[in-house]
């Protein structure tokens, strides 16, 4: 009776530290999409370089990434006839500026890019992001939808 009852702690104890990396405590998902613009369909521009669209979001980025995408889900591939310019306006008041360029300083066509990782020009606590959407190669101008997705740094 004695070596069941020990056999049967044995089988409990194994089956216990087999499984113990089965069960992973999952961390809820700390995702905040926010959508920058609609679809503007793709046409021609009045004077080359001209302005098309303007946009200002703050966020509150706790570290992590942050994305601009074609949806909520940081996911899909964005393009901008030409040029999305972005004044970062960081914590503390140092400002960035860049420019994310589709066409390649005019040298093809403009082409969609994977998801643009932005989250090394942003600092920790509130930034203030100022999007233009500009033409620089005249001819035409537009963008597909363009979301910024934020992911907390576990």
């Amino acid at each position: 009776m004695r070596a069941r009852w020990w056999m049967a702690v044995v089988v409990v104890i194994g089956l216990a530290v087999a499984l113990q990396g089965c069960f992973q405590p999952t961390v809820p998902s700390l995702r905040v999409g926010i959508r920058i613009t609609p679809e503007i369909a793709f046409g021609p521009v009045q004077i080359q370089g001209e302005v098309f669209l303007t946009e200002t979001v703050t966020v509150m980025f706790q570290g992590g990434s942050a994305k601009l995408s074609l949806d909520g889900n940081g996911e899909g591939e964005i393009m901008v006839d030409d040029v999305i310019d972005l004044e970062i306006i960081r914590p503390g008041g140092s400002v960035i500026n860049e420019s994310i360029d589709f066409s390649a300083n005019c040298s093809h066509p403009v082409a969609p890019l994977a998801p643009i990782e932005i989250g090394h020009w942003l600092g920790i606590g509130e930034n203030t992001i100022n999007f233009t959407f500009r033409d620089q190669c005249g001819g035409g101008s537009g963008n597909t939808e363009i979301w910024l997705v934020l992911d907390a740094a576990p």
